[in-house]
């Protein structure tokens, strides 16, 4: 437990957690406040670039866990718990921390949670998890202001973001079209953000003439389905937010619940577009795999699209 115990917990005078050391641990939690906690403490992190902890807890609401430099790395093997408030966009000395960095590297047999009734905001989210079918779950909302990076380096295994519960999305605040790196592919190894007609969505967003991927996909019958959407905006209008899911149809066989009865020739998929605050026209494009995965009857007879 790390404990802010100054009388006067102002940021100016943060708690630093420091590691300047190469380090990788097995289990147990590394926790920024409790019950004794005070005040609304503050904590810096300052950790080694390859250095990997396990589980990290916020677990005091007033308190703050925040980059101790602007190219601070924080390494995850195990879950991010907060209750608090993580805001690893700015310093101590609310400086800019552009390239501070969290990477969930853990093993892929197990998954990785986000999770709490706190308040994350990331500057640059990469992926770097091991080989298996574990994923990394979302179960609050998370922003991620600078870059979304769906592989470390060369990274051969899949890397795939879970969006579960509809009150938790993963936010891109970044406007710039590459916000998300390294996204794909339609076959293993997947990179890309997983979604369901009950869960949340990746929100993205959008400035005038940009060309933005949303990697997302669903998980059906065992199978991994990377089929994205790609706006592309227009030279006009006022920046905002789209949210985008998909998912297949919940209705008869896969076919979205409202489609017509006597249809048998339709695609087995739908995307949810949500969560809409630009202004900027533009055209939309969805990609889905050919195959009895994702579609019904005969695609030749696909002759136009519903929308609910």
């Amino acid at each position: 437990v790390v404990r802010n115990a100054n009388t006067n917990n102002a940021p100016g005078r943060p708690a630093d957690f420091i590691l300047d050391g190469t380090v990788a641990t097995s289990g147990g939690t590394v926790q920024f406040g409790d019950a004794q906690t005070s005040g609304s403490p503050v904590f810096d992190y300052d950790i080694l670039t390859n250095a990997a902890l396990w589980n990290i807890s916020v677990s005091s609401a007033t308190a703050t866990l925040r980059p101790h430099d602007p190219d601070s790395f924080l390494r995850l093997q195990g879950n991010l718990i907060n209750d608090g408030t993580v805001d690893a966009t700015q310093t101590r000395n609310g400086a800019p921390a552009t390239s501070a960095t969290v990477v969930f590297q853990g093993s892929g047999s197990n998954d990785q949670s986000v999770f709490g009734n706190g308040s994350t905001t990331l500057q640059n989210l990469t992926m770097n998890r091991g080989t298996g079918s574990g994923i990394v779950e979302i179960l609050q909302n998370l922003e991620v202001v600078g870059i979304l990076d769906l592989r470390e380096g060369s990274n051969p295994n899949s890397q795939i973001i879970e969006l579960p519960l509809t009150t938790a999305n993963l936010i891109i605040s970044n406007c710039a079209p590459s916000a998300i790196a390294d996204a794909g592919t339609t076959s293993a190894p997947y990179r890309y953000i997983r979604t369901d007609n009950n869960g949340g969505q990746l929100i993205r967003t959008i400035c005038p003439n940009g060309v933005y991927v949303f990697p997302v996909g669903s998980f059906d019958s065992g199978q991994d389905n990377y089929t994205p959407a790609t706006f592309t905006s227009g030279p006009t209008g006022t920046e905002g937010t789209v949210g985008v899911r998909v998912s297949r149809g919940d209705g008869a066989q896969g076919g979205h619940e409202f489609i017509q009865q006597n249809a048998s020739d339709y695609l087995q998929r739908y995307w949810g577009v949500d969560n809409v605050t630009t202004t900027i026209p533009g055209q939309w494009r969805f990609e889905y795999i050919d195959g009895p995965a994702n579609i019904t009857g005969s695609e030749n007879n696909f002759t136009r699209a519903g929308r609910w």
